[in-house]
């Protein structure tokens, strides 16, 4: 993939996708949906703040509110739980163009899993979620500001086509 980019110079970047679905009937449609396109890895974990295992509960194939929290379903299976910075290290990433975070609430404990690699700015651009299903961890927008404080990021709300900046 050639990038131009108007602040600097063309160059090349090899491109891989990682895509962490831990619920198995949406994995399937998943890797089925991303089987033709090179580069693609679905993998069967959830990303969050600590390594484990972990309860994930859905209503239901790709119901589109699967999570860690009991609210997202009755069904539940035991699914394996990694930091982005653990996985990083063990698969010899050292740098992640875009990392998008839907996880039903639980951006806040991806990022606290990331936070090496936020802390390092390894990461250009980070894009996540932020609805009412936060508050069910006790989750709150001020504790992303308070983790990317001292790290070289601003944070931004999409709007429309465009990115709304905020100190």
């Amino acid at each position: 993939e050639v990038v131009v980019n108007e602040f600097g110079p063309v160059r090349e970047r090899a491109l891989e996708l990682h895509a962490f679905e831990p619920s198995t009937p949406t994995r399937r449609l998943l890797e089925d949906a991303l089987s033709g396109i090179p580069e693609t890895k679905v993998l069967d974990v959830a990303l969050s703040s600590s390594n484990g295992e972990a309860a994930f509960f859905s209503n239901g194939v790709a119901s589109g509110t699967n999570s860690l929290s009991a609210a997202s379903g009755s069904d539940m299976e035991t699914v394996q739980a990694r930091t982005l910075d653990t996985y990083a290290q063990e698969n010899g990433i050292n740098r992640i163009g875009m990392m998008k975070v839907d996880t039903e609430g639980f951006g806040l404990e991806v990022l606290k899993g990331a936070i090496g690699f936020l802390s390092r700015g390894q990461i250009e651009l980070v894009q996540f979620e932020y609805n009412w299903r936060w508050l069910l961890n006790r989750a709150s927008l001020r504790e992303v500001f308070a983790l990317i404080e001292d790290k070289p990021y601003r944070f931004g709300k999409l709007v429309g086509e465009r990115i709304e900046f905020h100190e």
